[in-house]
Protein backbone atom coordinates (compact mmCIF):
# COMPACT_ATOMS: atom_id res chain seq x y z
CA UNK A 1 0.00 0.00 0.00
CA UNK A 2 2.82 2.41 0.86
CA UNK A 3 4.46 1.73 -2.51
CA UNK A 4 1.19 2.50 -4.29
CA UNK A 5 0.71 5.74 -2.35
CA UNK A 6 4.31 6.79 -3.02
CA UNK A 7 3.86 6.16 -6.74
CA UNK A 8 1.09 8.77 -6.86
CA UNK A 9 0.21 12.17 -5.50
CA UNK A 10 -0.25 10.87 -1.94
CA UNK A 11 3.50 10.57 -1.34
CA UNK A 12 4.52 12.50 1.78
CA UNK A 13 6.96 12.47 4.67
CA UNK A 14 5.00 9.86 6.57
CA UNK A 15 4.81 7.45 3.64
CA UNK A 16 8.47 7.96 2.77
CA UNK A 17 10.03 7.72 6.25
CA UNK A 18 7.73 7.25 9.25
CA UNK A 19 5.71 4.29 8.01
CA UNK A 20 8.54 2.30 6.35
CA UNK A 21 11.15 2.93 9.07
CA UNK A 22 9.09 2.87 12.27
CA UNK A 23 5.67 1.29 11.65
CA UNK A 24 6.11 -1.51 9.11
CA UNK A 25 9.05 -2.95 11.01
CA UNK A 26 7.15 -2.37 14.30
CA UNK A 27 10.20 -0.66 15.87
CA UNK A 28 8.18 2.51 16.69
CA UNK A 29 11.33 4.57 17.00
CA UNK A 30 10.75 7.57 14.76
CA UNK A 31 12.01 9.96 17.42
CA UNK A 32 9.22 12.45 18.09
CA UNK A 33 7.03 12.48 21.20
CA UNK A 34 3.30 12.58 20.55
CA UNK A 35 2.72 15.63 22.75
CA UNK A 36 5.00 17.72 20.53
CA UNK A 37 2.93 17.06 17.43
CA UNK A 38 -0.26 17.55 19.46
CA UNK A 39 0.91 21.08 20.24
CA UNK A 40 1.43 21.71 16.52
CA UNK A 41 -2.01 20.33 15.67
CA UNK A 42 -3.62 22.61 18.26
CA UNK A 43 -1.75 25.65 16.89
CA UNK A 44 -2.76 24.77 13.32
CA UNK A 45 -6.43 24.46 14.25
CA UNK A 46 -6.35 27.74 16.17
CA UNK A 47 -4.80 29.53 13.18
CA UNK A 48 -7.34 28.03 10.81
CA UNK A 49 -10.22 29.08 13.05
CA UNK A 50 -8.85 32.63 13.20
CA UNK A 51 -8.82 32.71 9.40
CA UNK A 52 -12.24 31.10 9.06
CA UNK A 53 -10.81 28.01 7.35
CA UNK A 54 -12.56 24.68 8.02
CA UNK A 55 -10.05 22.34 9.67
CA UNK A 56 -11.95 19.05 9.40
CA UNK A 57 -8.96 16.79 8.78
CA UNK A 58 -6.92 18.43 11.53
CA UNK A 59 -9.88 18.10 13.90
CA UNK A 60 -10.07 14.37 13.10
CA UNK A 61 -6.31 13.97 13.65
CA UNK A 62 -6.55 15.84 16.95
CA UNK A 63 -9.29 13.48 18.12
CA UNK A 64 -7.12 10.43 17.45
CA UNK A 65 -4.11 12.01 19.16
CA UNK A 66 -6.22 13.08 22.17
CA UNK A 67 -7.53 9.54 22.63
CA UNK A 68 -3.98 8.17 22.56
CA UNK A 69 -2.75 10.80 24.98
CA UNK A 70 -5.64 10.15 27.37
CA UNK A 71 -4.52 6.53 27.32
CA UNK A 72 -1.10 7.67 28.60
CA UNK A 73 0.82 7.97 25.33
CA UNK A 74 1.83 11.66 25.49
CA UNK A 75 5.53 10.85 25.76
CA UNK A 76 5.40 7.86 23.41
CA UNK A 77 6.89 8.03 19.95
CA UNK A 78 4.60 9.50 17.31
CA UNK A 79 4.75 6.24 15.35
CA UNK A 80 2.99 4.38 18.19
CA UNK A 81 -0.24 6.16 17.27
CA UNK A 82 -0.97 3.23 14.95
CA UNK A 83 -1.17 0.95 18.00
CA UNK A 84 -4.06 2.99 19.38
CA UNK A 85 -5.89 2.84 16.07
CA UNK A 86 -5.23 -0.90 15.86
CA UNK A 87 -6.55 -1.39 19.38
CA UNK A 88 -9.71 0.56 18.58
CA UNK A 89 -10.50 -1.60 15.55
CA UNK A 90 -9.33 -4.91 17.04
CA UNK A 91 -6.57 -5.54 14.51
CA UNK A 92 -2.77 -5.56 14.70
CA UNK A 93 -0.83 -5.01 11.51
CA UNK A 94 1.88 -7.67 11.14
CA UNK A 95 5.55 -6.79 10.87
CA UNK A 96 6.36 -6.55 7.18
CA UNK A 97 9.98 -5.42 7.10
Amino acid sequence: MVNAINAGSGRNGATLTLIPHAVLDRSFGYGAAMHILMKDIDLTIAQGEELGVPMWVCQAARLIFKHAMLAGAADDDLSTLIRHVEHAIGFEMPKTR
